[in-house]
């Protein structure tokens, strides 16, 4: 039987440094940066819309392959009676035309009453033009607990995400019944919290309709259970209408009514603005390709084979130890009194070394092992590194240029395998590990260094 060990505690990093620091919390998936993540590719298109008139503009989507999918209207502009498209970037090929409406747009609507008690407001607008849509958003206006929550200790309110992209989440906070109306029981205190109401403290904005809301014990990534025989609160939200987004602009119109219809709400007003020689739409004609930048390229580089012979187009290849001929011989090993059976014998180190991993990237700082020797090969250990033998003083040389996984170790069923370590990383602050820390994860930051005895 035979057995394959690969040595390797590959770090990765940029070549140049760890990456300067980023407000925010990383993130797998966004917003913040995560250094985890490979470089990612960046659409790389800008519209620009010239004519007669001014003020519109457009954002391109890019997909697959560069191709630009669509662009959205961002700024209808107003008085065009001609318009011409030009998409620039690192991109060829694509063309698109606008769509101009020469009479009666609906370009805006501004709230006059934000109403009350809406649920699900939905915007109609009716006049002698067509085509015209709109979205309403709105902000929390008042929670309503239909149910008083029992066997608290410490109640917090979390309201739901808001539709809008755009828009802010709410906030708020609960009050108890006497005789802790804070919600702020005694250190030390047996006693429950009975949640009786819950107060706006912000009201948020962009929910295209009632936010659920949940009165918790505790937190949602911290929670703590409620008394066995307590109850959760259960509450509903009720909305103010804030803002009204055109969708779309519609055309003809010399009149626009707003009508804004709820199953619950009533009272909010709001009137449309219209405007002429509007662009409403871009059609894309043709995506071209090549519109982004940035990022790795799949599928450019062969993967690596076994041995000097197997490398690929980045020298890249799967690097097999050699076994001392001898049990007791081997550079950098001291046998002593070694008794047992016949034995292959490997001498490895631990080194910091800069690869190229991808065409598209720059080498990158890793550390992992290579097979040591004192014969002079093309591969001297290089500094940072300490590159003598602790031993003998003699210089340091590995069997095969370092390679990402390390040498690969054959062994062989009934024949023991014997390693001598020898670690040769950077001693002092270049010993330090390269890579940026999350400091806001549990334990990877900074402790209270004053507590240490």
């Amino acid at each position: 039987m035979i057995a394959l060990l690969a040595l390797a505690v590959p770090l990765v990093g940029s070549a140049a440094g760890p990456p300067a620091d980023i407000p925010g919390v990383p993130h797998y998936f966004g917003p913040n940066a995560n250094w985890a993540n490979s470089p990612l590719a960046k659409p790389d298109a800008t519209v620009t819309i010239t004519g007669d008139g001014t003020g519109a503009t457009g954002v391109a989507t890019v997909g697959a392959g560069g191709a630009i999918t669509a662009i959205d209207v961002t700024n209808g502009g107003r008085n065009y009676t001609n318009a011409k498209v030009t998409i620039t970037g690192s991109g060829t090929g694509a063309a698109a035309d606008a769509v101009i409406v020469k009479k009666g747009a609906v370009v805006g609507i501004s709230v006059t009453n934000g109403g009350t008690g809406y649920t699900a407001p939905t915007v109609t607008i009716t006049g002698n033009g067509t085509g015209a849509t709109a979205t309403a958003y709105g902000s929390v206006q008042s929670v309503t607990l239909t149910t008083q929550g029992t066997g608290y200790t410490f109640p917090t309110v979390s309201f739901d995400l808001p539709d809008d992209p755009g828009g802010t989440q709410a906030a708020g906070h609960a009050v108890c019944a006497a005789p802790y109306p804070d919600c702020q029981l005694p250190a030390g205190s047996t006693d429950t919290l009975t949640v009786t109401s819950v107060v706006v403290d912000d009201p948020g904005t962009g929910y295209a309709s009632a936010p659920g809301v949940a009165v918790l014990n505790g937190t949602l990534t911290d929670p703590i259970p409620l008394d066995p025989a307590g109850h959760e609160a259960v509450a509903r939200t009720a909305l103010t209408i804030s803002s009204i987004v055109v969708e779309t602009s519609g055309a003809n119109y010399s009149r626009a009514d707003v009508v804004i219809t709820d199953p619950t709400g009533t009272g909010a007003t709001a009137t449309a603005q219209l405007d002429n020689g509007v662009i409403s739409a871009i059609v894309l004609k043709k995506g071209g390709s090549g519109y982004i930048s940035g990022g790795i390229r799949k599928f450019v580089d062969g993967l690596p084979g076994l041995g000097p012979s197997g490398a690929n187009n980045l020298g890249q290849y799967v690097s097999v130890a050699n076994a001392a001929a001898n049990q007791n011989a081997g550079d950098g090993w001291n046998p002593g009194a070694w008794s047992g059976p016949a034995a292959d014998y490997y001498w490895i180190g631990l080194i910091q070394y800069t690869k190229k991993l991808h065409s598209d990237l720059p080498p990158t700082t890793l550390r992992g092992y290579v097979q040591l020797t004192t014969s002079v090969t093309p591969y001297p250990i290089l500094a940072p590194n300490r590159t003598t033998d602790p031993v003998t003083g003699a210089q340091l040389y590995s069997v095969d240029p370092p390679q990402y996984l390390g040498a690969t170790i054959v062994a062989n069923k009934d024949k023991p395998v014997r390693i001598t370590f020898t670690n040769l990383l950077p001693t002092g602050d270049g010993g330090d590990l390269f890579l940026p820390v999350d400091s806001t994860l549990m334990g990877s930051g900074m402790g209270r260094i004053g507590d240490i005895d």
